[in-house]
């Protein structure tokens, strides 16, 4: 049998306990789990509060990973929501789920 080790990471927008913002950080976590797919909570696409940039993007490349982000909250420009990182590439789908 075949072992795939998952993990997942709610990274609230970056910010440590310690109150400092630093997505360094989080790639480095993400890294030293050696999952090959990590799922993550809380990641934010052009908020003032992390900056104005793509957290998934970094991510991705901070970690050399594949991403998929998509959003569960949108105001504006600004998204927020789950993204999903791979060693190997991803084909996604989204499906919307009734409420």
């Amino acid at each position: 049998m075949k072992t795939l080790r998952v993990a997942t990471f709610n990274i609230r927008h970056g910010l440590g306990v310690d109150g400092r913002l630093s997505l360094d950080r989080t790639a480095r976590v993400i890294l030293a789990t050696g999952a090959p797919v990590v799922a993550v909570q809380e990641i934010d696409r052009f908020w003032t509060r992390s900056g104005l940039i793509d957290q998934a993007q970094v991510l991705g490349t901070l970690t050399g990973m594949h991403v998929s982000f998509h959003p569960t909250f949108s105001r504006g420009d600004s998204e927020y929501g789950i993204a999903l990182l791979s060693k190997s590439r991803l084909e996604t789908h989204f499906v919307r789920l009734p409420r």
